[in-house]
């Protein structure tokens, strides 16, 4: 679900693989093999877009996306107190709004982060929860607990998606 930072074919294929779409405001790389389409995209590149849930999942269906590879992820290990703004919860709403139209489709989805150190299977961001909490104190708010809510069930669908990855990537990097 999440790779670690470093070398990985199948990011690496896709960070240098041309987009079929020439569209200069285009966000993701839509590359196609065969007959089958995957969207890329660096998280630098969709952190402040003004996308939602619906936004992402129309965008997939237009572009008949059957897999989806967010690259250069820093969430899980940039998080912290002081880190946390209003701005960086915007961030971390758009991700679960990825996340969600992702599961929601039931498409195929792995991320790279930022990273070096891989997460354990079982990761269930537990860390972060007390990361927000001291937002939530520091600012006398509850937007931070807010968020641990929408990461925790983002994380367990990002889980959900272990089986569909296991055979949908591997393929697809066959019909190279």
């Amino acid at each position: 679900m999440c790779l670690p930072a470093g070398e990985n074919a199948l990011f690496d294929a896709m960070r240098a693989s041309p987009s079929i779409l020439t569209y200069k405001y285009e966000k993701f790389k839509i590359i196609q093999r065969d007959a089958t389409r995957i969207a890329y995209a660096q998280w630098a590149d969709l952190k402040d877009q003004p996308l939602l849930k619906d936004s992402f999942a129309e965008y997939f269906r237009k572009h008949a996306v059957e897999g989806v590879l967010l690259d250069a992820f820093p969430f899980f290990s940039e998080m912290m107190d002081e880190n946390i703004n209003p701005v960086t919860l915007g961030h971390l709403y758009r991700f679960v709004h990825l996340i969600d139209a992702v599961h929601d489709l039931k498409l195929p989805f792995m991320l790279r982060m930022t990273q070096t150190q891989a997460l354990s299977p079982d990761y269930t961001a537990a860390e972060l929860e007390q990361v927000l909490c001291d937002y939530d104190e520091k600012v006398m708010g509850y937007a931070g607990s807010a968020a641990w809510i929408e990461i925790s069930r983002c994380v367990s669908r990002l889980r959900s998606r272990q089986s569909l990855n296991a055979t949908f990537f591997p393929a697809f990097m066959q019909e190279a």
